[in-house]
């Protein structure tokens, strides 16, 4: 915010953050690429996974959840009242009758909720040869927290993200570092720690802003030609988001530690840590009094 009685310097450190990325292609090839190949794999992992839910899902909606085969008329009739069973199928064969049922509420069961629910079912009505959907039974979660699949992929995540972090603070880090004069001369111009803040914002938004977008489109379509079938826009839309805030906050706490050391600079310590880098050392030969007459052989032999 800029107050009345305040000069508008945004266009200014806009400008100042825009010659340092531009200035710095080390610094931007390496940022960019890095938060595009971040978010790409985030975005293409969870869609493989999400996707391959989806396709469980869809391949086991319409079929049969279970089958009891080699029933009697009785049994069916008893099947029909029951009140667990949402639907029910029957088939007549040589040995009787086969009846494929659904359940009642079996989408929203775990695995071992639903063989609970058949077992019950089967021992209740004296049914020996029952056959369960397994692909259903894989579309239901197990009751854990995790399974080990889920613990995989969020390790993987995890990993991508501290990659990530430590790549892209060591960039800004080396690169604030090298600009210790530049951040001193801003200074000793004038330029606020505010208006410091504000460049390293606007380099942040700037590569987020290019890098997030691009590692969606890449994840996106890698995570679609890997599960077709199980393309779902909604889900892409909610992860593409959740991941951009991911990303960006990663960026965000990675660059803490290099803006306050930007913050810290001012024109006194860049010029002392110019000649620290520059071993710039003071012999005895290079001594002198500063008397009058020191001063006047000076003069004379500088001539």
């Amino acid at each position: 915010m800029t107050w009345p009685f305040e000069n508008d310097t945004s266009a200014i450190t806009k400008k100042i953050a825009k010659n340092d990325i531009d200035k710095n292609r080390v610094k931007k090839v390496f940022s960019l690429t890095t938060i595009v190949f971040a978010t790409a794999l985030l975005m293409m992992l969870i869609m493989f996974e999400s996707g391959y839910e989806t396709t469980k899902d869809r391949m086991a909606e319409g079929q049969p959840q279970v089958v009891f085969y080699d029933l009697s008329q009785q049994q069916i009739e008893l099947l029909y009242s029951e009140e667990n069973i949402e639907s029910i199928k029957v088939t007549e064969t040589e040995n009787g009758y086969d009846a494929s049922i659904t359940i009642v509420d079996a989408t929203k069961m775990t695995q071992y909720g639903f063989s609970s629910a058949v077992d019950n079912i089967s021992s209740k009505y004296d049914i020996h040869h029952v056959t369960r959907n397994d692909l259903f039974i894989d579309s239901l979660p197990n009751g854990g927290l995790l399974n080990q699949k889920n613990m995989v992929l969020m390790g993987v995540a995890i990993f991508i993200i501290i990659v990530s972090a430590l790549v892209i603070y060591n960039v800004f880090y080396l690169s604030v570092v090298n600009q210790v004069r530049q951040f001193g001369q801003l200074r000793t111009v004038g330029m606020t720690q505010q208006q410091t803040k504000k460049i390293m914002r606007y380099e942040r938004k700037f590569l987020c802003r290019i890098g997030v977008p691009i590692g969606l489109l890449i994840g996106g379509l890698a995570g679609y030609l890997l599960q077709p079938d199980g393309w779902d826009w909604i889900a892409a839309v909610v992860w593409g988001i959740i991941i951009s805030v991911i990303i960006n906050f990663v960026v965000k706490v990675s660059l803490n530690r290099p803006t306050k050391i930007a913050l810290s600079i001012s024109p006194i310590l860049s010029s002392k840590y110019m000649m620290e880098r520059f071993d710039c050392k003071v012999t005895n030969k290079e001594k002198r009094k500063l008397s009058s007459l020191g001063l006047a052989i000076i003069s004379i032999t500088s001539h």
